[in-house]
């Protein structure tokens, strides 16, 4: 592993500008990282009109031959989507069956 300099590494930089791109131009956003990836990172730049969900998923678990475990963050504009129920990542197999079924409506 290389050095964690976090945010005062220079290359932080294409963080802002994914999270400044995506918030303009996507309702709901999945991001993947390293376990030790704080979520309080996208919660910064996404703003307070983003609820943000995450899980710490270990493929192993999930029969997948590989052993790094990543972070999933499941992020949405609370003022675009609405969900029908509680969203739950141990409840469904994939982002995309939850998405599916919980999504209420998008504006």
């Amino acid at each position: 592993m290389g050095p964690q300099t976090g945010e005062s590494d220079p290359r932080f930089r294409c963080h802002e500008d994914y999270y400044k791109k995506m918030k303009a131009t996507h309702d709901i956003l999945i991001i993947e990282n390293v376990p030790e990836y704080s979520v309080k990172i996208p919660a910064s730049h996404l703003g307070c009109d983003w609820r943000l969900e995450s899980a710490v998923i270990d493929p192993r678990h999930l029969g997948i031959p590989a052993s790094r475990a990543r972070l999933f963050v499941l992020a949405w504009n609370t003022r675009k989507v609405k969900f029908r129920g509680d969203v739950c990542f141990g409840c469904f197999g994939t982002f995309f069956e939850m998405i599916t079924k919980y999504v209420a409506y998008h504006t």
